[in-house]
């Protein structure tokens, strides 16, 4: 699964993020080139999950980092189920849709 230029709604990123699961415990430290975000659950080695706001607006999750990949690939596939916005592609620009 890809999560390479994705139109994600930003402003609801870290919120969704915050509700994957009970007791979940982030911090986020700011990057020269993305968001690194430390996660803890109960009992589970910490995942970490780079977030890349890309120029042309899209938002690439890197979650192939870190001792827990399995957790971080979860938390990917989560966000992006959660905040992709609906998009059509034309001539290489994207369009929202409302």
């Amino acid at each position: 699964m890809s999560f390479k230029s994705l139109c994600l709604n930003r402003e609801l990123l870290e919120s969704f993020l915050k509700s994957y699961a009970e007791n979940i415990s982030i911090e986020h430290e700011q990057k020269s080139k993305f968001i690194e975000y430390k996660i803890s659950l109960p009992s589970q080695s910490m995942a970490l999950l780079q977030v890349f706001y890309n120029n042309d607006g899209t938002t690439t999750l890197g979650c192939k980092v870190g001792k827990n990949q399995p957790l971080s690939l979860n938390i990917a596939e989560y966000l992006k189920e959660k905040v992709l916005l609906p998009v059509i592609l034309l001539n290489r620009h994207y369009l929202l849709m409302r």
